[in-house]
């Protein structure tokens, strides 16, 4: 429940969860006010940023409470003057700049004793850098400080009270979203897969009648984990397989690994969405978009003519199932989106991988309709992703790999698009078969043009 924040008077102390005069005072109670009760909107996922737990720390903990009142300063600058918001983009900026520092400097100290603030500092700032930036990115270095500063202070998560642990979950979800939408490894380690692990060693997830809602979250959690550093592996082998049609028999072994792999990650997702039935519909409405997302993301990677190659078994989803599963998860977003705040931001990853399954016109403006939700609380990036979708869906690719490869192809020129960054760092071949293949495509382009020209003078 929260914990609605009652202003002070002037020179009248009060009982209560009301803050100290040293941490909040009244010319900025209004803006953090505005970040617990509205910025943060009221999404499961999200909700450790706006509970009991989190506004008695900003109480207590001056850091935290500037980094709040950021926040909601931010958010009422954007929300009801967004030009001038525009104006003081750049100040903002500079604020934010300083909060995140001392956060660092605490995560970076060599500390071997845990201590909630500076993990829940460093998760307040990703809200700021969404708001400033439109999506996460900017968070990554600190949020592996923060990855890091979590191992090293705490060795088994099953023991922190509940609080942190939920701190924990929520830090793990921002690291895999984006790294998934990077096609990167997560910076992070997987915390919860311990926990898991402890309570689960046979790692059977037993249900009862009435399932504990973190028991879900953590297994589909962990599950993310493990598709972010599966999919950058499988987009890595793939399109060096295509740089190099002639597989080494440890090229085809590593293949047939990977949709091992794949398979048994599929497997255990589907387990794990049966018994998601069970759940509230607000219960399941915060998690089957993720189960979907993996597996719509194993089926779209394997739907690479290379792994064909190997002559074994595919085991990609019938497009029928994919396409339901996308209009489901859609669907999912949808009866969250208008209850997100600011953090509807964090599902456009999931609708892009959604609109590549979209194949009519309705079911494309089911799409289009969450992005424009997305740009009516002035994510600027939206347009952004309308115009990428367009250009998929004229181009009919619905494999992530080959966009990934068409893009750098066309050195992010004609199609931009977030995940396509990174992969390049992984693998020096596939660096160079990369930008062989963009100097080969401008190369063509030029052919054509000059093509164009004489038969215009002629």
């Amino acid at each position: 429940m929260l914990i609605r924040l009652r202003k002070p008077e002037a020179g009248h102390a009060e009982s209560g969860p009301v803050c100290p005069r040293k941490a909040i005072v009244l010319d900025n109670w209004r803006y953090t006010t505005a970040c617990f009760e509205e910025a943060f909107g009221s999404l499961m996922q999200f909700s450790v940023l706006q509970g009991e737990e989190m506004i008695a720390l900003s109480q207590k903990d001056a850091g935290i409470s500037q980094v709040v009142s950021t926040i909601g300063e931010i958010y009422m600058c954007r929300t009801n003057d967004y030009p001038r918001f525009l104006e003081r983009r750049e100040a903002f900026q500079e604020l934010a700049a300083k909060q995140r520092a001392a956060c660092c400097q605490q995560m970076q100290s060599r500390s071997v004793i845990w201590s909630n603030a500076p993990l829940a500092c460093a998760l307040m700032l990703v809200a700021i850098e969404m708001m400033l930036f439109g999506n996460i990115d900017p968070c990554m270095p600190w949020m592996t400080d923060a990855s890091d500063y979590i191992e090293r202070t705490t060795s088994n998560m099953s023991d922190l009270p509940s609080f942190d642990k939920d701190l924990i979950r929520l830090a793990q979800l921002i690291d895999v979203v984006n790294s998934i939408s990077r096609a990167q490894n997560p910076a992070g380690f997987d915390f919860v897969d311990a926990r898991l692990k402890t309570e689960f060693p046979t790692g059977k997830i037993i249900y009862g009648p009435t399932p504990l809602l973190n028991k879900d979250a953590d297994y589909i959690l962990s599950a993310l984990w493990h598709w972010a550093v599966l999919q950058q592996r499988m987009i890595i082998w793939s399109v060096d397989a295509q740089f190099n049609p002639i597989l080494s028999p440890e090229k085809k072994i590593e293949g047939i690994e990977l949709i091992c792999a794949a398979s048994s990650l599929q497997t255990k997702i589907l387990q794990s969405y049966m018994n998601l039935s069970a759940l509230s519909e607000a219960h399941y409405n915060m998690l089957a978009p993720y189960s979907f997302w993996i597996l719509i993301g194993i089926s779209q990677q394997l739907r690479n003519e290379q792994w064909s190659t190997l002559e074994c078994d595919i085991p990609a989803l019938p497009d029928d199932c994919l396409h339901q599963y996308a209009i489901d998860t859609l669907d999912c977003i949808g009866a969250m989106a208008g209850k997100a705040g600011i953090l509807v931001a964090s599902f456009i990853s999931i609708v892009f991988t959604m609109g590549l399954e979209m194949v009519s016109d309705e079911d494309r403006r089911k799409a289009y309709g969450l992005l424009d939700i997305q740009q009516a609380r002035y994510f600027e990036i939206s347009d952004h992703f309308k115009f990428v979708l367009n250009e998929l869906w004229s181009l009919n690719l619905r494999n992530p790999t080959e966009f990934y490869m068409l893009k750098m192809a066309m050195g992010a020129k004609g199609l931009d698009f977030r995940p396509a960054r990174g992969i390049d760092h992984q693998s020096p071949e596939l660096a160079e078969n990369l930008v062989n293949q963009q100097h080969a495509m401008l190369e063509k382009e030029l052919e054509i043009a000059e093509s164009d020209l004489m038969s215009q003078v002629l």
